[in-house]
């Protein structure tokens, strides 16, 4: 027998979702001057709006797990706000057969990588499986199979970014797709103690 309209249990879809580092309006602008400098980039570019360091990629989380989820973030022991500085072009999984074209981290990997295994450790406390797997980019375009993906006349060109920013939130985002490039929502954020001063 059907179960009545007033009695079915209302549920969400699950929501796709990701945690990574926010970038700044300022910090955006400055690497937009930087890739200006060095002229079109191949492949299908990530808009600046939507830019990002992936801490953690989750994909698709129910409400409970997303719960869980916000819970563990924000019962784990982050560390103070700290810097971070942009620097050299590369790609995955080599710049000969580029795939991803990425800008990389020169300075704060170290403390990046500590961000990373929190929110690893939040999402298996939360149920959500561990993966481990980090490495510090901002992800600039993708180029698709079958299109011609050598990269290293660009990459070895390509000057240092040198381009400084403070990581001071960690933010739990849905991506929406369809309809052209991704977009994003913050679900839950993490706001980062202001590091002391040394006396």
């Amino acid at each position: 027998m059907p179960i009545p309209p007033a009695t079915r249990a209302v549920t969400e879809p699950p929501r796709r979702l990701f945690v990574a580092v926010p970038l700044g309006a300022t910090t955006r602008q400055a690497i937009e001057r930087h890739l200006a400098r060095l002229g079109p980039l191949p492949g299908r570019l990530v808009p600046s709006a939507n830019w990002h360091v992936t801490l953690r990629f989750l994909g698709d989380v129910d409400a409970r797990g997303e719960a869980a989820l916000g819970r563990a973030l924000d019962d784990a022991a982050w560390p103070a706000a700290f810097g971070m500085t942009f620097g050299r072009l590369g790609a995955f999984p080599t710049a000969a057969r580029a795939r991803v074209l990425w800008l990389g981290v020169d300075e704060g990997t170290a403390a990046l990588c500590r961000l990373a295994a929190l929110a690893d450790g939040a999402a298996e406390s939360a149920g959500l499986g561990s993966d481990g797997r980090f490495a510090a980019h901002l992800t600039l375009s993708r180029v698709r199979p079958g299109t011609p993906g050598d990269v290293r006349r660009l990459v070895d060109a390509a000057p240092g970014a040198r381009i400084a920013t403070t990581v001071s939130e960690v933010v739990l985002y849905e991506s929406e797709l369809g309809g052209g490039p991704a977009r994003y929502a913050i679900r839950h954020r993490v706001v980062l103690a202001t590091a002391e001063r040394p006396g």
